[in-house]
């Protein structure tokens, strides 16, 4: 055990090992200190989690619940351009997950529940997309059952973080809100 270099504070240099513990407690002495100034700053102390090797047979696979698309304990994103149709695409997966109907060449492998929610149309529009969806493929208010809910942002707004002067704030009481939902 050496130290290789001066130490910040103690100025010392050791270049044979120290049978007497030394470094160590130097060591320790500097992250003592270190975790006193982030409390001061308020600073989360972060530990990293060492790797350990598993079998790639011990490790479930993923729990797709949609197509190749939806992961449980995932949060997913369809993303383009404005007016090419994603809202149109979403409502339709969102009512072949709960009707657990293949509305798109896809078989859902079991009854979803499912919250739709979009952050820029008002609610009349969601129903009436909605509908014209249901009409299209013949879906029954018993189809869907208790498993969809659907909100609009002009209703139930949703923001998770913001810019202010200071720098971004992250909602954590909202998140956590999400999360229990």
């Amino acid at each position: 055990q050496t130290v290789r270099g001066v130490l910040a504070e103690g100025g010392v240099i050791m270049t044979e090992p120290n049978p007497f513990g030394f470094d160590e407690r130097v060591k320790k002495a500097q992250q003592d200190k270190v975790q006193q100034d982030n409390k001061k700053q308020n600073i989360p102390v972060i530990k990293f989690t060492p790797f350990v090797w598993k079998a790639a047979s011990k490790i479930p696979m993923r729990d797709w619940l949609y197509s190749k698309h939806y992961i449980r304990k995932f949060i997913s994103g369809t993303v383009s351009s404005g007016g090419v149709g994603k809202s149109s695409l979403l409502i339709v997966e969102a009512l072949s997950m709960v009707t657990g109907r293949d509305l798109l060449n896809f078989q859902p492998k079991e009854l979803l529940r499912v919250c739709y929610w979009n952050g820029e149309d008002p609610m009349e529009e969601l129903e009436r997309r909605f509908a014209a969806v249901n009409k299209h493929y013949d879906i029954k208010p018993d189809d869907i059952g208790d498993r969809l809910f659907l909100d609009s942002g002009r209703v139930l707004p949703i923001v998770m973080a913001e810019d202010t002067k200071t720098g971004t704030k992250v909602a954590t009481p909202l998140i956590e809100g999400l999360i229990k939902a």
